[in-house]
């Protein structure tokens, strides 16, 4: 019978350990924050992001109020998903600007209560960086923007970009693959088209 030795022991005892430290620190990173924080009118939030973490914000929204959210991105990737108060995703934003430039998107509340919004890095080992989220409009939704928003529905959601070329920060050239979902992005549809056309 074939005895292990203590130090093989302790070599499988702290192999294992490391593993086990390393799950929990990558399911830390991707996992959202358990208490949202507001995201209320004038009240901007800016914060540092880090690769693969995920914040939410909690925004009160009555029914029939029209939100429309941008999230300026400074120096790292981030992708937007908004739940209703149900935690039903009503929409994704990945627009093709990578770590700068503005995320919008907005909505229009079929339900009163509070909706999440999460703002999560694109990419788990992506540098550092810092975002500004903040509600540029808050208002009750006119007939003229629901009809904008069946527009921009009905023309950006079949949209995807297959294949885009990407400048990292060192300036060399890399292709990925993407599929940002563009629905519900308006009212800038002239940034939208301008982004798409970009070479």
């Amino acid at each position: 019978m074939s005895h292990l030795s203590p130090r093989s022991n302790l070599a499988g005892s702290t192999s294992l350990l490391v593993n086990v430290l390393a799950a929990l620190c990558i399911q830390a990173q991707t996992q959202p924050e358990p208490s949202p924080r507001s995201l209320l009118p004038n009240q901007p939030v800016e914060r540092a992001m880090k690769g693969g973490e995920v914040h939410s914000y909690s925004i009160p929204l009555t029914v029939g109020q029209y939100l429309y959210v941008i999230v300026d991105q400074r120096g790292i990737d981030v992708a937007l998903t908004l739940f209703g108060p149900d935690e039903k995703k009503l929409a994704e934003v990945d627009s093709p600007n990578y770590w700068q430039g503005p995320e919008p998107l907005s909505v229009i509340a079929e339900a009163t209560g509070n909706y999440r919004l999460e703002v999560r890095s694109v990419e788990k080992t992506a540098v550092p960086g810092r975002y500004e989220a903040r509600i540029a409009e808050l208002r009750t939704a006119t007939e003229q923007v629901r009809l904008d928003m069946r527009l921009a529905r009905r023309k950006y959601s079949t949209i995807s970009v297959k294949s885009t070329v990407r400048w990292e920060r060192s300036g060399k050239r890399l292709t990925t693959m993407r599929k940002p979902c563009l629905w519900l992005l308006l009212p800038v549809t002239a940034m939208v088209r301008q982004q798409f056309s970009t070479p």
